[in-house]
């Protein structure tokens, strides 16, 4: 109440790719990629680093290139897909990829793969979260996007957005 007349809150709401409700009543949406989908089968991208191992295993027989590829893909929809105002963390499949364990992020084809995303996803206009949820959880020691989609986002005109993805009031200003 203090603070009333200066400072006003935004109710917003995360939607996955997948989502089929309405989120109608929101000030604003996020658009977000957290499930794969093979015909009636979810996998879920950030759940555990075992699951998430297991899905690029099933799904891509262990291409985490082709994973990222078929990830950029479908993540370059999100907007069309979702409504979204802004668009969230793009690179979540990095989440388990601290220190490049499971695949390298400079690699061409994961570059070309997320390049083809922000390229689609820049003519939208709509910002890019710099999303700090992973750090303060203990995933990573960065946020996401990397600082490679950061200055390639950057070099192409995009707009950025600060949030903290809190699951908890503990994290809401990390």
């Amino acid at each position: 109440v203090k603070y009333a007349h200066k400072i006003k809150v935004y109710c917003g709401i995360e939607k996955d790719l997948y989502t089929t409700e309405s989120v109608g009543g929101f000030d604003y949406v996020i658009g977000a990629m957290h499930l794969y989908k093979v015909k009636d089968k979810y996998y879920f991208i950030d759940w555990t680093k075992q699951l998430f191992m297991q899905w690029v295993k099933e799904v891509f027989n262990g291409d985490y290139y082709a994973m990222a590829q078929n990830y950029y893909s479908l993540f370059s929809d999100i907007v069309e897909k979702t409504n979204a105002d802004i668009i969230g963390h793009i690179d979540l499949i990095t989440k388990f990829n601290q220190d490049y364990e499971l695949f390298d992020e400079n690699d061409e084809r994961y570059v070309n793969a997320y390049k083809m995303a922000v390229d689609k996803l820049i003519k939208y206009n709509k910002p890019f979260e710099i999303n700090t949820g992973a750090i303060s959880r203990g995933y990573r020691t960065t946020p996401y996007p990397s600082k490679q989609i950061l200055d390639y986002i950057k070099e192409r005109g995009g707009k950025v957005i600060l949030s903290s993805d809190s699951h908890s009031k503990e994290g809401v200003a990390f």
